[in-house]
């Protein structure tokens, strides 16, 4: 599924006879990547083959073997240098103190429902990373930062955005248009995020000037 959200695209050089555009944040990019909350009493891990009760009884470590087995190459370990890359990127330094038991990088529609139906199957708990600034425990633990298209129509209407981009990176895309967009005022703060919550932290005279998106439609990209 592609989550839809409007947002207006202004004009820099005319913003009195600004053109509009939405901001179209597409779960189809390929994304890095899911998160396990670690448990240190799991059990010995098993194989793909393990039903959904035996996944639910071994917790998160069985998750993450049996994703192992069902995407080779797209999960990590605690001991793998994409891992370990992944944990030392955080804006809040507590939040690498967090270790997941794994790291999921879904590449396709099917690797995410792949990975889901896992985690559900396995009861294992996970959260969401974009730009990896929230501050709370337990909110950066699926890292989209793989998931980062851009993609700016012919009309200069539309622009796809992966939620894994940082604002930096859609305001780069747009400024050889001569187009801007309301967003984060750090370079690095990450576009899911920011959509999803933080758009309380705009300064008051542009809350008061721009409106947070809606979403607009949700649309089946998987074909």
């Amino acid at each position: 599924m592609a989550l839809i959200i409007c947002l207006d695209i202004k004009g820099r050089s005319s913003p009195q006879h600004s053109s509009l555009a939405s901001l179209v944040f597409v779960s189809s990019f390929s994304f890095k990547g899911i998160h396990l909350d670690k448990d240190e009493s799991d059990p010995p891990i098993f194989g793909a083959t393990a039903n959904a009760a035996t996944l639910a009884a071994k917790g998160a470590a069985a998750c993450c073997d049996t994703l192992q087995q069902q995407l080779p190459g797209k999960v990590f370990l605690p001991n793998s240098p994409e891992y370990q890359e992944q944990q030392s990127s955080y804006y809040p330094a507590l939040a690498s103190q967090h270790s997941p038991a794994c790291r999921v990088t879904p590449t396709s529609a099917q690797d995410v429902s792949t990975t889901l139906q896992t985690l559900k199957a396995g009861e294992c708990q996970f959260a969401v990373r974009s730009g990896g600034h929230m501050q709370y425990n337990n909110s950066n633990n699926i890292d989209m930062v793989g998931m980062n298209a851009l993609d700016i129509s012919a009309d200069k209407k539309v622009i796809g955005v992966g939620p894994g981009n940082r604002w930096g990176a859609v305001y780069d895309a747009l400024a050889p248009d001569d187009l801007v967009i309301v967003g984060g005022r750090s370079n690095t703060v990450g576009v899911g995020g920011y959509l999803l919550g933080g758009w309380r932290y705009v300064p008051l005279e542009l809350s008061a000037r721009f409106r947070c998106p809606e979403y607009c439609q949700l649309r089946d990209r998987s074909r």
